[in-house]
């Protein structure tokens, strides 16, 4: 069942509508972002002005947008499963958030609920996951959202060091002044690569250019982090022009017929002219601190 409101001003600053019945648009000062309930309800736009900062299906048909998975891979392995990542999700909901149910998943007995909501004072979309055991015993899961970006500049604060290494290649980062930098290079990524990494700071960065895309999130102390798993993981594809940049909630008890809910902040900014977009500037991390809250 859909629930249509009546929609609203596409112009006003905590605007959001359907559109033509398939995708469904949230708006700010600025910005705007469309969720696809037909494909898994992910976010397959991010965008400032007329910048999406998602990849879209031509860079990969399976692996674009943003979306969300269970953690940890070692309870699915690969590919994903359907009815939390790609299959259709109805709209139960359309008063104050978008809200999108997803299909119980036969193989982890877990379903998914996404909402999504304009935040107009910070100029903020944030996403809600909610995880519901469908099962008559208790299951420990964590969760993880993954955005597919074109290659820029990803920064992140450093955590406690992390012992485990990633499997397979590992992507090199530059550390300095407490952050961590992954400048991304198509010509060296020759095969699918990630970083696993603690975080010291709740909040991931990436550039596109001169455009900043902004994710906030619930700190998890490294003993809670899902077994196998990071906080922060970023991706880069060997085959396609892209990369991931992940993060992981807490890794944690569901109940029987339970739920247990995590938070997103999704914020799109300019940068400021005569800031320098560079790997290692303290200046930039210090003006994404100023976006936070």
């Amino acid at each position: 069942m859909v629930v249509n409101t009546s929609p609203a001003d596409p112009t006003s600053p905590d605007s959001w509508l359907n559109e033509a019945g398939d995708r469904w648009q949230l708006s700010g000062e600025g910005w705007s972002a469309e969720v696809d309930p037909e494909h898994g309800a992910r976010i397959v736009s991010f965008a400032l002005g007329a910048k999406n900062l998602l990849t879209g299906p031509d860079v990969d048909p399976s692996n674009f947008g943003s979306t969300f998975w269970t953690s940890p891979q070692s309870d699915w392995k690969w590919p994903p499963v359907p009815e939390i990542d790609h299959q259709p999700y109805t709209v139960v909901e359309g008063d104050e958030a978008l809200v999108c149910c997803g299909s119980a998943s036969a193989q982890l007995g877990l379903l998914v609920t996404k909402r999504f909501r304009v935040v107009p004072f910070n100029q903020a979309m944030v996403v809600e996951y909610e995880i519901c055991n469908q099962r008559a015993e208790a299951v420990r899961v964590a969760p993880w959202e993954i955005s597919r970006v074109r290659g820029g500049l990803t920064v992140f604060m450093q955590g406690e060091r992390r012992t485990e290494a990633p499997p397979g290649p590992q992507l090199s980062l530059l550390e300095k002044d407490g952050a961590c930098w992954f400048a991304y290079d198509r010509a060296s990524v020759v095969e699918d690569s990630k970083v696993f990494a603690h975080s010291g700071e709740g909040w991931m960065a990436h550039f596109d250019d001169r455009v900043l895309l902004l994710k906030e999130f619930e700190l998890v102390n490294p003993q809670k982090q899902a077994p196998g798993e990071a906080m922060i993981e970023i991706f880069a594809s060997g085959l396609n022009n892209y990369i991931e940049i992940e993060q992981q909630g807490a890794y944690s008890k569901i109940g029987p017929w339970k739920s247990s809910r995590w938070s997103v902040s999704w914020k799109a900014r300019q940068v400021p002219d005569g800031l320098s977009v560079v790997a290692g500037n303290p200046e930039l991390t210090n003006w994404i601190r100023t976006q936070l809250g």
